[in-house]
């Protein structure tokens, strides 16, 4: 079953299909308040590791011409370290200012 839920402190979601097979963390436009600006770097941490971490703002046209708008992802090379699969749960929590835990269920 597919999650979602945004905090002013937590991003909580179920990776699709496609973020499982291509590997990316689409970030929501309502949970981008819990992240820094697009483009700036933050301290990501996995467990023991840490990553330098950014939100990618890419301009899409996937509702059509007329509806141009943005997606949201979450950029790095912690990649390595998450479990990536359909229905897997992420939870990113915000420690402090512009230090994240990212976490798998």
């Amino acid at each position: 079953m597919f999650r979602l839920k945004v905090t002013k402190d937590s991003y909580e979601r179920t990776l699709s299909t496609k973020e499982a097979n291509e590997c990316y963390l689409m970030i929501t436009k309502d949970a981008l308040k819990l992240f820094p600006p697009a483009g700036k770097t933050f301290e990501l941490r996995i467990g023991n590791h840490v990553y330098d971490a950014y939100i990618r703002s890419m301009p899409c046209t996937c509702m059509g011409p007329d509806k141009p708008h943005s997606h949201y992802y979450l950029e790095g090379d912690y990649k390595e370290r998450v479990k990536w699969g359909k229905g897997k749960g992420i939870n990113i929590k915000r420690l402090s200012a512009g230090i994240y835990l990212l976490s798998q269920d």
